[in-house]
């Protein structure tokens, strides 16, 4: 304990009764003690882990990230290492501003985390990453034919030993397996954390050739069999990050995100066809991330470059014992996305994003001014509820069925393949921007150091969120 709060526990020891006794004088002087802000106080030092996906060296099979191990944040002193992440305070609030440009971060050590690839990260072997996602992609249904990812499962007698063998015939690449076969991963990322009054901030810079801000666009192509094409393809840059909650998951702090993989295990694939409703548990376990137990909580932040960031948000979720959820108001319940726009309904809702879809075409475009859309005018970015980004031309107000319009789009013209929708209260928690520039990203983010939800025990209170990390000042 420090000396400003050696002071404070003195005057807050003191009883009701003394003070009355004491001269008027002194309990004016008291009083500046008992309340005045606390100086020098601080979360307690943590744990976290830290994963980054280069969309464009995944090449479409984007699967698990390049990540960390665990990563000690201490907010009481250190030096800063590959294993440790110093966070200072800041001078006032608001000191940083969470715009995706580092200069506020002047002075703040940086720590370079090593990353490792998805299959070594989980501790599996190159053919047995690739015969579990081939067999994994059997049974995922490609949204733009109705057939399976992968038309046939992997073969355990022959194993594929690299990315092209057990992505053959599918309409979806396997994720590949680590560095090699032409791929170049994002082998460490440069990470500072710092914190005030009431927030914690967290920057993340990592070397990437190309930005990735797209998820499968579709082109027109007049001359084409199909006019509009998707390309399955094109996927986003990620950032993650994630904490266990409440030291109730405390293999996190020793193996970070891989702790809730779980894809090294001997599950076997149902056939073919099999309803997602029908999917056995632990096969479902081996392919989502989860806790062991259910009073097990990890606490994950998502940044996306295509599907969060245009909200200046990360996706705030959290790993229990049977699935990855959204951040909501029934945390005790809620398993599955809550994200429709407000007022917005319960747990059930649609998630923050859809594929811009419709047997086999794009189903949206944006409106024009007449309510007739022009798909040569349509911006990158569309959003389910109508609403645009600041600076939007205010004609891109409105979504409009792509049967509606009335001009014949022109050759390469191109739409969005993912139709957006604002979060719900508590997914949003997250703030955070991303700039790429001259080979790099860099990645703010920032959230409340604690966070509330209703109590379900009495609705005019609210009690922490147990679906959340806390970072209270001690």
């Amino acid at each position: 304990m420090n000396a400003p709060d050696r002071d404070v526990t003195r005057c807050e020891s003191t009883s009701q009764a003394a003070l009355r006794l004491l001269p008027a004088a002194l309990l004016a002087a008291l009083a500046g003690c008992t309340d005045a802000p606390r100086t020098g106080r601080a979360p307690a030092d943590t744990a976290f882990s830290v994963g980054v996906i280069d969309a464009s060296a995944a090449a479409g099979g984007v699967g698990a990230p390049q990540a960390s191990g665990a990563v000690k944040l201490k907010f009481t002193g250190g030096t800063p290492s590959a294993t440790t992440v110093v966070a200072r305070r800041l001078a006032s609030p608001g000191a940083i501003a969470v715009d995706g440009d580092a200069a506020d971060w002047a002075g703040i050590p940086a720590s370079v985390i090593p990353l490792q690839s998805p299959g070594t990260r989980v501790g599996l072997a190159p053919e047995d990453w690739y015969c579990l996602y081939r067999s994994r992609y059997n049974l995922l249904v490609d949204p733009y034919t109705g057939a399976p990812a992968c038309p046939t499962q992997c073969d355990p007698a022959a194993k594929p030993a690299d990315q092209a063998t057990a992505s053959a015939g599918c309409t979806l690449p396997v994720p590949a397996y680590g560095q090699g076969e032409g791929v170049t991963w994002v082998s460490q990322v440069s990470v500072r954390a710092a914190y005030d009054d009431e927030r914690i901030y967290f920057l993340l810079q990592w070397a990437d050739a190309t930005p990735d801000r797209e998820r499968r666009p579709w082109s027109y192509d007049p001359a084409g069999a199909a006019a509009w094409t998707a390309d399955r393809a094109v996927e986003e840059d990620r950032a993650y990050l994630s904490f266990d909650v409440a030291r109730s998951f405390p293999v996190h702090d020793t193996l970070g995100c891989a702790a809730a993989c779980h894809l090294n295990g001997p599950v076997g694939a149902p056939p073919p066809g099999t309803a997602p409703g029908s999917l056995p548990p632990a096969y479902l376990a081996q392919f989502t991330m989860h806790t062991g137990a259910d009073s097990e909580r990890v606490d994950s932040w998502t940044w996306r470059a295509a599907s969060t960031d245009p909200y200046g948000l990360a996706d705030d979720q959290f790993w229990s014992s049977q699935r990855i959820s959204g951040d909501c108001d029934a945390p005790a319940t809620c398993w599955t996305d809550c994200l429709l726009s407000p007022p917005g309904p319960a747990c059930n809702g649609a998630p923050g994003w859809s594929w811009n879809l419709a047997s086999g075409l794009p189903a949206w475009l944006a409106a024009g001014a007449s309510g007739d859309g022009d798909p040569d005018l349509s911006p990158s970015y569309l959003y389910l509820a109508g609403q645009g980004l600041p600076g939007w031309d205010p004609t891109f107000e409105a979504l409009a069925m792509l049967s509606a319009p009335t001009t014949t789009p022109a050759a390469a013209a191109t739409l969005p393949g993912i139709v957006r929708q604002a979060p719900s209260a508590h997914r949003d928690d997250v703030r955070a921007a991303g700039a790429w520039k001259d080979g790099a990203w860099t990645v703010e983010l920032s959230r409340a150091l604690e966070t509330r939800v209703p109590d379900p025990a009495d609705s005019t209170r609210t009690v922490a969120d147990p679906t959340d990390a806390q970072f209270p000042l001690q």
